[in-house]
C-alpha cells in the first residue's frame, strides 16, 4: 500500500489528473478552468498540515475549521474566480438560499453530532 505520512489527501491529485490529460488532448477550451481546479486541490494538499495546526490549538473544532476551509470555502472560492461569480450568486447556483436556512444548517449539525461526539469520546 502507497503510504503518503501525514498527508492522505494527496491521492486527490491522482483523480485531478483525468479532466486535466481529457482538457490537454481533446477540449482545450475548457484548459483553462480545469487547470484552475487542478491549482485548487494542489493548494488543498499543500495547505493539509494546516488542519494539524488548528487542531493543536483548537482541538476538535479546530480540525473542523481546517477541513471547512481547505474541502469547502477553498474550491468554491476557486469556482467564483474561474466563473467571475460574486460570492452570493455562487451560493444561489450551489443551492444555499436564505429561505429554508435553518432546516438546512440543523439537518448539517445533526450529521456531524456522530463524528463530533466521537471524536470528543476518543480523548
Amino acid at each position: 500500500m502507497i503510504s503518503f505520512g501525514q498527508w492522505p489527501v494527496a491521492l486527490l491529485l491522482a483523480t485531478l489528473l483525468i479532466p486535466l490529460g481529457y482538457c490537454l488532448k481533446w477540449k482545450q477550451e475548457s484548459l483553462r478552468p480545469v487547470a484552475m481546479l487542478f491549482a485548487a486541490g494542489v493548494l488543498m494538499v499543500v495547505l493539509y498540515p494546516l488542519t494539524f495546526f488548528l487542531s493543536e490549538i483548537l482541538g476538535a473544532p479546530g480540525y473542523g475549521l481546517g477541513k471547512l476551509l481547505l474541502f469547502v470555502l477553498l474550491p468554491l472560492a476557486a469556482i467564483c474566480w474561474v466563473e467571475r461569480l460574486e460570492w452570493r450568486e455562487m451560493l444561489h447556483r450551489t443551492g444555499v438560499r436564505r429561505t429554508g436556512l435553518g432546516p438546512w444548517v440543523a439537518h448539517g449539525l445533526n450529521r456531524t453530532m456522530p463524528s463530533l461526539l466521537r471524536t470528543a469520546l476518543e480523548v
